[in-house]
């Protein structure tokens, strides 16, 4: 089945991008510097403008291109869905999530679903607690090299709120790009406020 981007097919995008169901993503639309939505349970602050488009209850933001830099929101992995890009989240393909992971195995998810796209070199490194919202998450760094050979860095924080996985991952190329707007992630994460039930 064809990936709704064409750039899909670089490691940036297949490291957690991805949809509930099988479903044509919208075009990249202007995401203005103020509070924004999203998903359904929780709001950032954007800090500046970025463009971004929509997989489902996921979203992806960019500035400069989503082979070069690349901003996931992945919201409400359930149990027993993986929040890798495949057959969606019902589907066969990559590993799955289970509602009573630890940390430490939600950082094995994710290591093996990037080993599954032919990345190498993987490392992942500084597992931490850190605050995801008002909830107990995690946080941690990760580097590696797409079967293209790009050299690339990407951090990661989550949660797991009502027993469904959230996850916010940012990635760039190692030369200019990751750098250029880690701290307006850094900002981006922190400003996560948790919309009231």
């Amino acid at each position: 089945m064809a990936k709704p981007f064409p750039v899909i097919f670089s490691m940036v995008l297949m490291l957690v991008g991805c949809a509930h169901k099988q479903v044509e993503p919208r075009e990249f639309e202007l995401i203005n510097p103020d509070r924004t939505d999203v998903g359904i349970i929780y709001s950032v602050d954007p800090q500046i403008a970025w463009s971004g488009t929509t997989l489902a209850e996921d979203e992806m933001w960019t500035i400069d291109g989503p082979t070069l830099q690349v901003l996931y929101f992945i919201n409400a992995t359930e149990d027993g869905e993986t929040p890798f890009f495949g057959e969606g989240r019902g589907g066969d393909k990559g590993p799955k999530f289970r509602k009573d992971m630890t940390f430490l195995e939600i950082k094995d998810l994710i290591l093996d679903g990037l080993a599954l796209t032919g990345s190498q070199q993987l490392n992942i490194r500084n597992l931490r607690p850190s605050r995801f919202g008002g909830h107990d998450g995690f946080r941690f760094e990760v580097n590696f090299v797409t079967k293209e050979g790009l050299d690339m860095l990407g951090m990661v924080a989550g949660a797991v709120i009502e027993e469904e996985l959230y996850l916010i991952v940012y990635a760039g190329a190692r030369e200019h790009y990751f750098a250029k707007y880690r701290g307006y992630v850094e900002k981006i994460i922190g400003s996560i406020q948790m919309e009231e039930s």
